[in-house]
């Protein structure tokens, strides 16, 4: 078992270095090493932690300011005292927006799944329905509806 180098600083502490590096200068040189700690200590503190989560994808969008996306999967450790009282009324439209959130999320996994069966079965060249695609199918569809209208 290899052991930690010391000399070598984490994501975190160069994070937090950075912090400290956008604070003015002239407030910055005036900082005594015990300062400088406690302002490293309280940063540390404040920032959020990453968890051990199975999955954790975070990423920012770089064209749209202050959009962010983060996955996560895991088990939730959090303390349970967090939970509030909710009444009927929340518990009635939590419910009713999480199943519409279900029903929606299984049916892009539907499309999504059944896109990329599709395009397997075209690229190994199965014809199930000669002289007949999808795309065709989905004409008529559309045409169908906008008769209806």
């Amino acid at each position: 078992m290899k052991d930690k180098d010391y000399s070598e600083k984490t994501e975190r502490e160069l994070m937090i270095e950075e912090y400290i590096k956008q604070m003015n200068p002239h407030i910055r040189e005036s900082l005594d090493y015990q300062q400088k700690n406690e302002l490293s200590r309280f940063l540390n503190r404040i920032l959020p932690q990453r968890g051990n989560h199975l999955v954790d994808i975070r990423f920012t969008f770089w064209l749209i300011k202050n959009w962010y996306f983060v996955i996560q999967f895991g088990v939730d450790k959090r303390d349970r005292k967090r939970i509030r009282n909710i009444n009927t009324t929340e518990r009635i439209t939590a419910f009713i927006l999480n199943t519409i959130f279900v029903i929606i999320l299984a049916f892009l996994i539907f499309i999504v799944v059944f896109y990329i069966l599709y395009m397997l079965k075209s690229f190994a060249g199965i014809d199930i329905f000669p002289d007949k695609h999808l795309s065709d199918f989905i004409h008529t569809q559309v045409r169908f509806i906008q008769g209806i209208f």
